[in-house]
């Protein structure tokens, strides 16, 4: 089966062409999987939080059972073990937030990151197709005629 060379130039910008487009749908791929693992770091701080603030309930209905049982008044004083707990608690839940959506902005940025690398693929396959064709007539033109080209000064005698 014989190729005419305007053939096998356009089977090699398809090619690239195609290449290019394949990158970039498994680029696309890729950042739709690293954005649902985006979602799920943020929901998993928010359970995380969740979880905190129920222990924190737990320890201080504890504390406030354990000052009842020992007869304290539950005055002012008394009641600052229990707010500490409380301070502690929301900030432990405040940071387990702010954790999760720290680590899903910085998945988010590597998803846009994918996506853009596969957007430049697509265009670069593109580049690719025309730059075959532009150097491939030249190059089909002295596969040709390698004498004349020889001749003609670009390499050889005729300089």
């Amino acid at each position: 089966m014989c190729f005419s060379a305007s053939t096998m130039l356009a089977m090699q910008a398809g090619s690239s062409i195609l290449q290019g487009s394949l990158a970039n749908r498994e680029a696309r791929t890729q950042a739709g999987m690293l954005e649902s693992q985006a979602l799920a770091e943020k929901d998993t701080g928010r359970a995380q939080a969740e979880r905190i603030l129920r222990a924190t309930r737990r320890e201080r209905g504890a504390a406030r059972a354990a000052i009842a049982a020992s007869g304290t008044a539950l005055d002012e004083f008394a009641l600052t073990n229990e707010r500490e707990i409380q301070d502690i608690g929301e900030t432990d839940a405040a940071m387990a937030i702010l954790s999760g959506d720290r680590q899903a902005l910085s998945t988010r940025q590597q998803a846009d990151a994918v996506r853009q690398s596969g957007r430049n693929q697509f265009l670069s396959g593109f580049l690719r197709a025309g730059g075959t064709y532009s150097t491939g007539w030249r190059g089909t033109k002295e596969a040709t005629d390698p004498i004349g080209s020889f001749m003609r000064g670009t390499r050889g005698t005729g300089d």
